[in-house]
């Protein structure tokens, strides 16, 4: 495999059995595949195909799995707006404060990072996860002008 291909492995290893977000049965199940399949690709020993990578996305929508795929490319991920439904005017406010929101995010997350006078490698982790987040709000409102 490839090292692409262990780091994506090892993020989803990660979410799904150390930080228990998802059930690894479930999300097995709900991918179509057995628990012994979707283990086999956690820990490595096979490479996620497309067709599962997506099916993955669906069954656990973890926005740091689209950007492990994207890392190192020219793609940020964007999320769908969260706003649909909504007068354009309400979309474009909440989308907005959405952005304001997740960039006072990074400020904190500096702001917590030397607090101790130094940063080291999880603060510089943490504010790069807050600047995605702004980013991807920030591209979010853009994509919903655009419209």
């Amino acid at each position: 495999m490839s090292q692409a291909d262990c780091a994506f492995a090892a993020l989803v290893h990660r979410v799904l059995v150390s930080e228990r977000k998802w059930s690894v049965e479930q999300v097995a199940q709900d991918m179509g595949m057995s628990y012994e399949m979707l283990y086999a690709r956690l820990v490595g020993r096979t490479a996620f195909k497309p067709a599962e990578i997506g099916a993955l996305l669906r069954a656990a929508p973890d926005k740091r799995f689209v950007r492990q795929l994207l890392a190192y490319t020219i793609f940020l991920a964007v999320d769908r707006t969260p706003f649909d439904g909504l007068p354009e005017e309400k979309s474009l406010e909440r989308g907005g404060i959405r952005a304001v929101i997740e960039s006072a995010g990074v400020m904190e997350a500096i702001e917590e990072a030397l607090r101790d006078n130094k940063v080291d490698h999880v603060d510089r982790l943490r504010v790069a996860d807050e600047i995605d987040d702004a980013e991807a709000a920030l591209a979010g409102l853009r994509a919903r002008l655009q419209e």
